[in-house]
């Protein structure tokens, strides 16, 4: 969920970075996605300035163990 200060609709392209932290050792890392459903604001309890987005890389072996990888990383090394 994030404010939809963009007009995202399903089939945007978008480049999502994850963070170090401060002092890490890490470099930021960025995966393209792509918006594959999207619940707009006013309904559901979601704000009315705000949007759900589903989103989906498509995967080789090689893409989804950098994506673990990264996703273990966002949850210990970065914010």
């Amino acid at each position: 969920m994030r404010k939809n200060d963009r007009n995202y609709k399903v089939g945007d392209e978008l480049i999502l970075t994850c963070y170090p932290r401060e002092g890490s050792a890490f470099a930021p890392v960025m995966r393209r996605v792509r918006v594959t459903n999207i619940i707009q604001g006013g309904q559901y309890g979601i704000a009315n300035d705000y949007v759900v987005m589903s989103i989906q890389k498509e995967y080789n072996n090689k893409d989804l163990a950098e994506t673990i990888s990264l996703l273990q990383l966002c949850t210990t090394e970065y914010k």
